[in-house]
């Protein structure tokens, strides 16, 4: 499996096949699409790991073990600390620490923003399986050991005491990978205390790779198995019966039966063969006028596509979607817009699938609240 651990908007490390290679980028899709040429990936599937900083972390205590009350109160709780939070709109997962106590620590994230970069992964064949957040992979990794870890960023920099195989504390603190060779380790520990700090060295960023491997407690995708375990017995049963009877009734087909029916399409075969070998030794006739004439029909189908191209995207513009940007040359169009959600992207995409021969997603970014994308399209056959 090829790892991907996204550092910033400007910086992401890979482990494939043993080796880790850093990329500094301005334009991610560059990235990917470098990634995917060197390696002649044409579907693979992919670990993604992000930085602590993407995420909103705190502890959270519930008073009791009423399950239903805990969550009650933690939405309650998150509804004060972060702006516009629902569950919608936000991934939520706890990660126990003592489970007598109900103390957890709680990150969360915009469903949008994992969502967004497992789409445009897709387009390049890197195929997302999971979600993980690197300072679960720095505890996985020092689980066994009484430590505190400085982990580096390139915006903000983590760090967790580990005693007792549990999180004792967390923070995040206004250090960045610059200020590396600036920090003593008395300033965060005690001298009877273990510190470990992690940069950008590839021996440090195994770390984070094999603890997010060892990691299984947080995946920020949504499981698909879930839909199978909410199945009963008696919702499936109707489809076993039918599999068994289809199954019942074949078994009464005799050999006789079935070479009888194998004859009489051979034959029909036989006839077919001989009457289109028939047809084919005819003369054929002169089709250059009929030619001529469809070639202008085509013509001009193609200018109703284009006018008819052009009344959809005008009909696709809404409120929450624009156009600032449409190009048709050399059989290709060249789209741009901005829309206020990311599922009217995806959903725009899904229409002109039906249409086009193929697309292309340029970028996609954000900008003053909105989503700006551009697309570069194959000529478009319309019904």
């Amino acid at each position: 499996m090829l790892k991907i651990y996204l550092k910033s908007e400007k910086r992401l490390f890979l482990e494939y096949e043993g080796t880790i290679t850093a990329y500094t980028f301005d334009n991610i899709l560059e990235t990917v699409k470098d990634i995917k040429n060197k390696y002649g990936i044409k579907k693979k599937k992919v670990s993604l790991i992000l930085d602590f900083s993407k995420f909103y972390i705190s502890f959270f205590e519930a008073p009791d073990s009423d399950a239903k009350r805990e969550q009650s109160l933690l939405k309650s709780f998150l509804s004060d600390e972060i702006e516009d939070y629902n569950t919608r709109n936000f991934i939520t997962k706890q990660f126990y620490l003592d489970h007598p106590l109900r103390k957890s620590l709680v990150f969360c994230i915009k469903k949008d923003f994992i969502s967004n970069l497992v789409f445009l992964l897709k387009k390049y064949g890197l195929v997302v399986t999971e979600c993980k957040v690197d300072i679960m992979g720095v505890y996985k990794y020092y689980e066994n050991t009484d430590i505190s870890v400085l982990t580096f960023g390139d915006e903000l920099s983590s760090f967790i005491s580990i005693q007792d195989k549990s999180i004792q504390s967390f923070k995040s603190m206004n250090l960045t990978i610059d200020d590396k060779d600036s920090v003593n380790s008395y300033e965060f520990v005690t001298d009877n205390e273990t510190m470990t700090v992690l940069d950008y060295q590839p021996e440090n960023l195994e770390v984070i790779f094999k603890g997010c491997e060892l990691s299984d407690d947080l995946n920020f995708l949504k499981s698909r198995t879930a839909i199978l375990k909410s199945l009963k017995i008696n919702n499936i049963f109707p489809y076993i019966l039918i599999i068994f009877i289809y199954f019942f009734l074949n078994s009464f087909l005799s050999t006789n039966e079935l070479e009888k029916r194998n004859n009489e399409m051979k034959n029909e075969i036989d006839t077919i063969q001989q009457n289109f070998l028939a047809a084919k030794n005819k003369n054929i006739p002169d089709y250059s006028k009929d030619i001529n004439e469809l070639n202008d029909i085509i013509q001009n189908m193609k200018y109703q596509n284009h006018y008819k191209f052009l009344r959809f995207l005008i009909s696709e513009s809404n409120t929450d979607t624009g156009f600032s940007k449409i190009i048709y040359d050399n059989n290709f169009w060249l789209i741009e817009g901005d829309s206020v959600k990311f599922k009217n992207v995806e959903k725009l995409e899904i229409k002109l699938g039906k249409y086009a021969q193929n697309i292309e997603l340029i970028f996609i970014k954000s900008r003053n609240k909105l989503l700006t994308f551009q697309y570069k399209i194959g000529d478009i056959i319309w019904d």
